[in-house]
C-alpha cells in the first residue's frame, strides 16, 4: 500500500503524503493513532522500505515496482512527508 500510494504522489493524484493520510485514515480506517499509512510509513523509513521492496522485486518484478517517490526519498534521505511534486 505504501508503494502505491507513493505513486499515487508521483502522479500528481495526490498533493501530499497528508493527503493520503487523510484518506487512509477517515476514508479506509487506518488506525488514527500510526497518523495514516504515510505517517506509518515515515516510522519505518523510506530505506528500509526500499530495501524490503527490492527483496520483493526479485520475485516478482512487475508486481514490486519500485515507486520514484520511494526511490528519491531514500536516496535523498527525507521524509515521504516532506516530499514535493517538482
Amino acid at each position: 500500500m505504501i508503494n502505491e500510494a507513493c505513486d499515487i504522489l508521483s502522479e500528481g493524484i495526490a498533493q501530499s503524503a497528508a493527503d493520503i493520510d487523510l484518506v487512509t485514515v477517515f476514508g479506509y480506517g487506518f488506525p488514527r493513532w500510526r497518523g495514516g499509512l504515510m505517517c506509518h510509513a515515515d516510522t519505518i523509513g523510506a530505506a528500509r522500505l526500499v530495501d524490503e521492496i527490492t527483496e520483493l522485486a526479485k520475485e516478482d518484478p512487475v508486481a514490486w515496482r519500485l515507486s520514484p517517490v520511494l526511490a528519491e526519498c531514500a536516496n535523498r534521505g527525507i521524509a515521504l512527508a516532506d516530499w514535493r511534486h517538482t
